[in-house]
C-alpha cells in the first residue's frame, strides 16, 4: 500500500487502524490507496479514515425473512 500498487481496498468487520500494533503505519499507507471502503456497524478508528465507510447490517436486521 505505501508504494501506491494497491488501487482498491475493502475491509469487512476489521478495524486495523485500532488493532495493528503498527496502526499509525496502516493509516499513513491507507492514504496511497486509491478507494478505500470499510463495512462497519459503527464508526470506528478505521471507517474515519478510508474513502467510503458503509454500514454493515446489524444481526437482527439480517435474518433473511423477508
Amino acid at each position: 500500500m505505501k508504494a501506491g500498487k494497491v488501487h482498491t481496498l475493502i475491509m469487512n468487520g476489521v478495524n486495523p487502524a485500532y488493532t495493528l500494533s503498527n496502526s499509525k503505519e496502516f493509516v499513513e499507507a491507507l492514504k496511497a490507496v486509491k478507494l478505500s471502503v470499510s463495512f462497519s456497524m459503527k464508526e470506528d478508528e478505521t471507517s474515519t479514515v478510508t474513502t467510503i465507510a458503509a454500514a454493515a447490517p446489524h444481526y437482527l436486521e439480517s435474518w433473511g425473512d423477508v
